[in-house]
């Protein structure tokens, strides 16, 4: 009866440090979920303020908008228009490249490859004009040239200048 006890005490005692412990863990844990409630408190007080901001602002961007010279506008478009003509010609003018450079290096291998089969041919007693004759190979297939015309004009996502810069 004294061993039942004493093991019943000692589960008991146990019992209790366990509870203690995840009374803790979770007291512990009620005071990160403030913190966090806090924190996200303070963000949408900071996102409040910053939108209100952006809404004057925006408003301020068009009353000056409003005021702008058309003649401005007009130059500023042809302007973006140029910079995107020339970013679209950049592009084409890569992939040309990028597939002339294509097609060469495909040429320079089949050429490699022959010359590699005429040179194993003539060492194996063949003469240079059959050799050449039986190591002949149709050219490999090029890969077509690039569709420019599809390619678009992009925006860089840069918004107009604006005429009034100065305060």
């Amino acid at each position: 009866f004294d061993t039942f006890l004493k093991e019943n005490d000692k589960k008991a005692h146990e019992a209790i440090k366990k509870a203690e412990k995840e009374t803790k863990l979770k007291q512990d844990k009620v005071a990160e979920i403030k913190k966090l409630n806090q924190a996200i408190q303070v963000v949408q007080s900071d996102m409040s303020k910053h939108k209100e901001a952006l809404e004057d602002c925006l408003k301020y961007k068009q009353f000056l908008d409003s005021l702008t010279p058309h003649e401005f506008v007009e130059e500023q478009i042809m302007k973006k228009k140029e910079r995107q003509a020339q970013r679209r010609q950049e592009r084409i003018d890569e992939a040309i490249a990028a597939w002339e450079a294509s097609k060469k290096r495909l040429a320079e291998e089949w050429a490699a490859k022959e010359q590699a089969d005429i040179e194993a041919l003539i060492k194996a007693g063949k003469s240079k004009k059959a050799a050449k004759q039986q190591a002949s190979r149709p050219p490999p297939k090029m890969p077509p040239r690039p569709r420019v015309e599809d390619e678009p004009l992009t925006s860089s996502g840069q918004e107009l200048d604006m005429y009034f810069t100065e305060p």
